[in-house]
């Protein structure tokens, strides 16, 4: 093998190594809740369960939206419920744009369907460790609420301490 040969196999295997981290997925825990017949009555309550093993992690936590671009309202109302593994429960209530003041979808549509994502917490950490329940509740005024087919909650490590 000659010098030039070896360098740009070196080269080769290189760009190979970074191009496998940039693909990487930067969040350790997502997981997608379907909405049954893309209609999301109170009843239907998005249940999720994160396990945290380092309390000095920063995290951010995000809500994706999957929803129709008829969607017949401008935003969502939504309560957050966050159950702790010693059991304490505490509840937020948030609002998310699906669309601007003209009408413009707040995020990315192909067809009829968009999906908007959204931070719900940034530099979020966990004073305990355990088992993390989170817990989503439509809380409009329609129940069914019609246009939304699913919910996926991501978390991103951030690589920061506290």
């Amino acid at each position: 093998m000659t010098k030039i040969s070896f360098n740009i196999s070196i080269f080769i295997l290189v760009l190979a190594i970074f191009s496998v981290a940039a693909c990487q997925d930067p969040f350790i825990y997502k997981e997608k809740k379907s909405i049954p017949g893309g209609s999301w009555a109170y009843s239907d309550t998005l249940e999720y369960r994160i396990t945290v093993n380092d309390t000095s992690a920063l995290y951010n936590l995000y809500a994706e939206f999957e929803h129709a671009d008829s969607f017949p309202a401008q935003n969502l109302y939504m309560k957050l419920y966050t159950t702790f593994p010693g059991g304490k429960r505490v509840e937020r209530m948030r609002s998310f744009d699906f669309f601007d003041n003209l009408g413009n979808p707040a995020g990315k549509c192909s067809g009829n369907k968009c999906t908007l994502r959204t931070m719900l917490q940034n530099s979020v950490y966990f004073n305990e460790k355990g088992t993390y329940k989170i817990t989503l509740e439509q809380f409009t005024r329609t129940s069914p609420l019609p246009g939304i087919s699913g919910v996926t909650l991501l978390l991103e490590d951030t690589g920061k301490k506290r």
